[in-house]
């Protein structure tokens, strides 16, 4: 059996699933130098050439959106709000440019109508597992096979902030359901700003657009 040095660079919940997958694999040795490939997860910061360079094949990133549609960070949250019908998990190869890189191993996920933010991370969660294992199975397969991505169909996500998560309560029922969904309940509450200019959190939006606001 073949073994993969591989360096990984992982954060947040999508880095914590790909360290204990690619962990468990054979033929999968987790190194600090001289990596075969380097794998990346969520990870904040601009891998530059020079860094991956030090791989002898590759280095990959798993992002959580349906490249080329769904680039940048959030995807999973604009692809609720924009109305996406899919959203997806892929492997690519890592460039200059954040999510720009040749598709190796793509999931595209049906949207439900219902789903909410964290229903989508979970469905897209369980990708990881079956596309990180086929990648590692064969690699250089995987890589002679890439398939480079139609810059005509980019969409990019931009960063999130708590501020976006502000429902205009004059948008359509739709409109709002969608940003509703879209909202982490935790970190990025829905909200929407009263007459008198204070802050009143949402507890729900029915797919009718009706607005019940937590006590």
């Amino acid at each position: 059996m073949l073994m993969y040095r591989v360096k990984l660079y992982v954060a947040n919940d999508a880095g914590e699933a790909s360290t204990k997958i690619i962990s468990s694999l054979g033929g999968v040795q987790i190194v600090e130098d001289n990596p075969d490939i380097i794998f990346s997860a969520s990870w904040p910061h601009r891998i530059i050439k020079e860094m991956r360079d030090q791989a002898r094949l590759c280095a990959v990133n798993i992002h959580t959106g349906l490249l080329p549609q769904q680039r940048g960070v959030q995807p999973l949250n604009w692809a609720l709000i924009w109305g996406d019908e899919q959203a997806g998990v892929t492997i690519h190869k890592m460039v200059d440019s954040f999510d720009a890189g040749d598709i190796l191993l793509q999931s595209p996920i049906l949207i439900g109508k219902h789903d909410t933010i964290n229903d989508l991370k979970r469905k897209c969660f369980k990708e990881f597992e079956p596309l990180i294992k086929s990648f590692f199975e064969n690699p250089e397969f995987h890589l002679n096979n890439a398939v480079q991505q139609n810059q005509a169909n980019v969409t990019y996500a931009p960063k999130r902030t708590s501020e976006d998560s502000q429902i205009n309560t004059k948008a359509s029922s739709d409109e709002k359901y969608r940003l509703f969904r879209a909202c982490d309940p935790e970190k990025y509450p829905a909200f929407v700003i009263k007459k008198d200019g204070t802050k009143q959190l949402v507890k729900e939006v029915t797919s009718q657009g009706k607005i019940v606001y937590k006590d």
